[in-house]
This record gives structure tokens, sequence and C-alpha cells, in this order.
């Protein structure tokens, strides 16, 4: 038997290749706060607060009993949730997580077999305003990092006009983030077109400027 669980996108469970059905509302945000701390019990009242959400005090911890036996029942065999003194784990192995062997790959430098884990924003299908406040921009930190690093590997290797599309779209979904102006301003000098890459340093300064009052950081005035 082959479980897989996966945050990076949607919240995902197989069991041997086949899709898991985990009922919408607190069912996933229980398993994704709980994966996302894997091998890790998370106390009860952190996890009250968490399924909570905003809502009434109603969701306390008889309510939590109730959510992690269905949940358990939908997992069936692949049922991970464990049950500790004041607390709930999910108890996963390595290679069953998503989001542990992304933290693997990129301890080991393989940065593009880490972000090809990625398969779409995380936790896309888990509503939950508390936990893509509190938990998710961590995860798009972590993302972001391993793309600029996958990228930086890609241009000391001789790649340019290939990434100048992903690193436009890059610039653009993330404005203020200055490393991928300056790799987007190399790949498209690399590639023959300088005058862009000047065009492209103008519009960072002006977006720094009007959003952050700031001047571009030492990796952008060296580029």
């Amino acid at each position: 038997m082959r479980v897989e669980y996966r945050v990076l996108g949607p919240l995902e469970v197989l069991l041997d290749g086949a899709p898991v059905g985990v009922p919408a509302g607190r069912c996933r945000v229980l398993l994704a706060t709980l994966l996302l701390r894997a091998n890790e019990f998370v106390p009860l009242h952190e996890i009250v607060e968490r399924m909570r959400d905003g809502s009434p005090p109603s969701a306390g911890r008889a309510a939590l009993h109730m959510v992690v036996t269905r949940l358990r029942q939908a997992l069936g065999a692949a049922n991970c949730v464990h049950t500790g003194a004041g607390g709930y784990a999910a108890v996963v192995e390595p290679g069953q997580l998503d989001l542990l062997r992304f933290r693997e790959l990129v301890r080991a430098g393989d940065f593009a077999s880490a972000t090809g884990l990625w398969l779409g924003p995380a936790l896309a299908n888990v509503s939950s305003e508390a936990l893509h406040r509190d938990a998710v921009p961590d995860l798009v930190e972590e993302h972001l990092t391993a793309l600029e690093r996958r990228i930086d590997a890609d241009l000391a290797q001789g790649v340019a006009a290939e990434l100048v599309p992903e690193l436009r779209t890059l610039s653009t979904q993330h404005p203020l983030r200055e490393v991928f102006w300056a790799q987007l301003m190399l790949a498209l000098h690399r590639s023959g077109q300088q005058a862009d890459a000047l065009a492209a340093f103008r519009e960072v300064v002006a977006v720094l400027d009007e959003q952050l009052g700031v001047t571009p950081g030492p990796r952008l005035r060296e580029a």
C-alpha cells in the first residue's frame, strides 16, 4: 500500500495512486494543519483555534473530536492522524508528504526537482482564512526562495532566453522581489535584449519608489 499526501497545491491524499476523498470544510482544515507540522503533536488549543477561524466558540474540543472521527473514516487505510497527550499529529514517512520531500531536495541543492513538486498555490482547496494568513505565507516564501536559487543555477549554466517568459511572470506576480528583476535583467542581456534589460531596471526602480519609497538594493544595482 502506497500513501501520498500533498499540500504544495491542492490538498490531496492518494492511496496506491487513486485519490482519497477528504471532506471539505473542517476536515480539510484539520488535515492541512497537521500535515504542515508533520510528525509533531499539535496541542488541542491550537487546533481548536485554527478550526474556529473566527466562528463562534461552538467549534470547541467536542466538535474537534467529531471532526477527527469523520476525517479518519474518510481517509480509511490512508489515515495518518494519531492521538497524543493533549493533541493530534499526522504521522508520515518523508517520502509520503510532498512538503518533506521538497525540503529534503532543497537541503540537497536539487532546486529543480524541489520546485517541480509544486502543483499550484499551497492548499488552494482548503477554506481557512487563518491557515492562509498564518501558515501559507511561510510556504510561499520557501517556494520563492527555491525558485530564485533554481534560476540562479540555470543562469550559471548559461540558460538565458528560455528563462525570460518565466521571469517576466514572476516579476509581475512579485513586483517587490528584487532578485527576480535582477535575474530578468541578466537573462535579457545575455539573450541580446539590452534595451529590454534597461527598461526592466527602470520599471522596478519606479515600482520600488512608488510602493516602498526605497531605491534598488545591491544586487539590482550591480545588474
